[in-house]
């Protein structure tokens, strides 16, 4: 854990899995938005074939945006039945960078930011698919 240089707070950076947010100092802000949000299920019909990608998501854990957006992201991969060992989780810092520079050619400007990959061509990036259907 690392401490956010603009407030003191504890931060996350690097990899980090989905039950790491969900653990103290995070767990308060991330319960509240997962158990509040509804689902769409009209909308998460139509989607199709959605273990068909691998996902990479970039969050950072000081975000107001990724405190909102990442609990209800979850609720929607759990849904929808997909396998989270296809999705990477990576934090950053204000900057929207991470310790290994996993942003690097991915264009991440805002936080948080799902990119997706097929399996048969994970260098082509699908964009923001998820996250402009369902947030």
């Amino acid at each position: 854990m690392f401490e956010d240089p603009k407030t003191g707070k504890p931060m996350l950076l690097g990899k980090v899995s989905i039950d790491e947010l969900k653990q103290e100092p995070f767990k308060g802000w991330y319960y509240n938005e997962f158990y509040s949000y509804e689902l769409d299920n009209e909308l998460l019909e139509a989607i199709s074939e959605p273990n068909q990608y691998n996902y990479e998501l970039f969050l950072g854990t000081w975000c107001g945006d990724s405190r909102r957006e990442v609990p209800r992201l979850e609720k929607i991969f759990i849904e929808l039945g997909i396998d989270f060992n296809k999705l990477t989780i990576i934090t950053v810092d204000r900057d929207k960078v991470s310790p290994d520079n996993e942003q690097e050619g991915k264009d991440i400007r805002y936080v948080p930011t799902p990119v997706s990959y097929t399996h048969l061509r994970a260098h082509e990036t699908r964009g923001n698919l998820v996250c402009r259907l369902l947030l």
